[in-house]
């Protein structure tokens, strides 16, 4: 979605480019003071200085969003808050890179688990990764309600959080080494730990205000390690 401000600002430089031309072609008619290449230079100075202080503030954005002069409410949204996108890039590339050796080890994707009601960090996620054939998405519809992991052998798998049907039946087997995003939620990360005690916080990645972070919890059993080291796709 484009922000209000660049839709306002890109509304602004159009009506500008429309109204100099005439401006000028008036003061040139009327005026004979100032030389025509001294206007227009001074007017390409002027938008080159515009140009370069907004080159500058990018550079710094990009380069350390942490001291980047921004206000509170642009931190929060965009850098510090939970719902930002600070640490989703990073956690895509790590699913990434964790995919591809789960596929070489064990000859089939790694599941990533994803709760009903996404939102940031786990969509972020789920957009950089979307496409990948080393990673299949498992949306958690029965999370916080039920435990993540199946009570039975197999288990309901859909096409995608918003996506109901066709659904299909995989080995619960499949979950064993499964990724789970962690959601913005205040259900408490201890009490999942509880009541999932075969998850553990195996990436994290803290927000520049060290109050949230974007946390990535995998199932493992050693013994499955152990006994399953490759199981196939079904």
């Amino acid at each position: 979605m484009v922000p209000a401000a660049a839709l306002i600002a890109g509304l602004t430089v159009d009506r500008l480019a429309g109204w100099l031309p005439g401006r000028l072609a008036k003061r040139k008619a009327s005026s004979s003071e100032v030389p025509p290449r001294l206007q227009t230079g001074v007017l390409a100075l002027l938008l080159v200085g515009a140009g370069l202080t907004a080159a500058v503030w990018d550079a710094r954005l990009l380069n350390d969003p942490r001291t980047a002069s921004l206000h509170a409410l642009d931190r929060l949204l965009y850098v510090e808050g939970m719902n930002s996108g600070y640490g989703v890039k990073a956690a895509a590339d790590y699913l990434r890179q964790e995919a591809v050796k789960n596929q070489q080890h064990r000859g089939y994707e790694l599941y990533l688990m994803i709760p009903r009601l996404p939102g940031n960090p786990a969509e972020g996620i789920t957009v950089y990764l979307f496409g990948d054939p080393n990673i299949v998405f498992v949306p958690a519809f029965w999370w916080p309600e039920k435990p993540l992991l199946p009570d039975s052998n197999h288990f309901t798998l859909r096409p995608s959080i918003y996506q109901l049907f066709p659904r299909v039946r995989r080995h619960a087997h499949l979950l064993d080494f499964a990724y789970f995003v962690y959601p913005n939620t205040t259900y408490p990360q201890e009490t999942f730990l509880q009541v999932n005690p075969g998850f553990h916080k195996e990436w994290s990645h803290p927000k520049p205000d060290k109050k949230h972070s974007v946390d990535l919890f995998q199932n493992f059993t050693e013994k499955l390690e152990l006994e399953l080291p490759t199981l196939g796709k079904r």
